[in-house]
């Protein structure tokens, strides 16, 4: 059990360390767009961040869901089966990361329109989703590239890759926006070329066998390709779920409140991403013991490393709406640049309200990948729908026509608390001793 707990803490926490290391980076874009551009800016941020979150997702899911079945073939001693599902993940990412290219390279502006960008806040998020999805084989491939190599039992290599991207986002970013003033470009073309920095260091990694990652030939089938995106939707669904409820806020927030609100709602937003990436890393550290000990058929490890999961997103939930709640002024002044009033009182209103949903959705998002991974795919995918939008978008809606901004910001935690009812009712006899999993 000793030892149990140790590769746990080992993987959840360098997972844990590279993901808030992301977010970080993101809260640190967001500081220099706030700084450089102002509240057309950080509208024009918000609005490109659900294609961000969209790619994010893809990359997510073929390295959650592939890695799965990666560690499963590989516990079951099925080292070349395991090769394959590999070979298919990387094959599936660059046809996926094709499509998204030529999306960008043609229907940039409509998407941007549709979001409701117009005036110069269209130019700013027309030319941010350019370059974003012109270059999003970097942030595709490398979060599916990262997936395996934790699967791998290469935990530090993937840690140390999202290390790269973040530092390097950040160093970019400087340089683009502030020394050669490109704008929103420059902030797009700052995370694109961190990523293809972090996917160069992982097929550096890859091509100079420090894994037991192997391409094999032939094209990987259509039912492979179902088994691996079935597996990680849920990690595609939670991403999907940011964009879904980002886009969904932003039109509601952008008819009530313009786009001060909608630059308050980004404020609010990047600040939660910070703990959503705690999360996730759990998460994440926690899913290649969960296909380890399932793939052995060890009933018992599996139920110990959910409890210890659920024991960490709970501290982490208490601890991180104790510090926004009290520090709430302090945090929101950061991004608030030009001081506006406004600004200040609606993102300071939506932390102490949006962030309630802290003290649910990491159970949420635990459940998830323990279903998914253990087989329960379809109850996995279920819960991953409801946090996808099937819930929280004809909340908000609902919500807003009854209490306006109020009823925007309490949606989300409502809906949360929904979703770890319904989760908890099946989790409670599946993770009984007697419960088969």
């Amino acid at each position: 059990m000793d030892n149990l707990l140790k590769n746990y803490v080992k993987y959840v926490s360098l997972n844990i360390l590279g993901m808030v290391s992301i977010a970080i980076c993101i809260f640190i874009d967001t500081y220099f767009i706030s700084k450089a551009l102002g509240v057309e800016g950080l509208t024009a941020l918000n609005l490109a961040i659900p294609i961000y979150s969209t790619l994010n997702g893809i990359g997510l899911m073929l390295g959650v869901g592939g890695g799965a079945r990666y560690a499963s073939l590989k516990a079951g001693k099925r080292q070349q089966e395991a090769n394959k599902v590999f070979t298919t993940a990387l094959i599936t990412g660059m046809v996926i990361a094709a499509i998204w290219m030529s999306i960008g390279l043609l229907f940039a502006k409509p998407i941007a329109s549709a979001f409701g960008a117009e005036g110069q806040v269209l130019i700013m998020t027309t030319g941010c989703l350019q370059i974003l999805l012109f270059l999003c084989p970097g942030l595709i491939l490398s979060n599916t590239l990262a997936g395996f190599m934790r699967n791998d039992e290469k935990p530090r290599l993937a840690m140390i890759s999202t290390i790269i991207l973040s530092v390097l986002n950040v160093v970019f970013d400087y340089l683009f926006i502030f020394i050669l003033d490109l704008g929103m470009g420059g902030a797009a073309l700052a995370t694109s070329l961190a990523s293809i920095c972090s996917l160069l260091f992982l097929l550096a990694c890859w091509w100079s066998n420090k894994t037991n990652l192997s391409w094999v030939r032939g094209i990987g089938s259509l039912k492979r390709v179902k088994e691996i995106c079935e597996t990680g939707a849920p990690a595609l669904i939670g991403e999907l779920s940011s964009a879904i409820v980002m886009t969904a806020f932003n039109l509601i927030i952008l008819n009530l409140k313009g786009n001060v609100g909608v630059a308050a709602f980004g404020i609010v937003a990047n600040l939660s991403f910070i703990v959503i990436a705690i999360f996730t890393g759990i998460s994440q550290g926690m899913q290649p013991l969960i296909s380890l000990y399932y793939g052995q058929n060890k009933k018992k490890p599996l139920r110990t490393i959910f409890q210890y999961s659920l024991l960490t997103v709970t501290g982490f939930a208490v601890l991180t709406y104790g510090i926004s709640f009290f520090f709430t002024d302090t945090l929101t002044s950061i991004f608030n640049q030009e001081q506006d009033l406004t600004l200040a009182t609606l993102a300071n209103e939506g932390v102490k309200l949006y962030f309630i949903g802290f003290l649910f959705v990491g159970f949420n998002v635990i459940s998830t990948t323990f279903l998914s991974i253990t087989g329960h795919v379809r109850m996995g995918l279920t819960l991953s729908l409801l946090r996808g939008g099937v819930l929280i978008v004809p909340l908000v809606m609902i919500f807003a026509n009854l209490w306006g901004i109020v009823g925007v910001w309490l949606s989300y935690p409502v809906a949360e608390l929904l979703i770890m009812i319904i989760s908890s009712y099946y989790l409670v006899g599946l993770l009984k001793p007697q419960g088969s999993v």
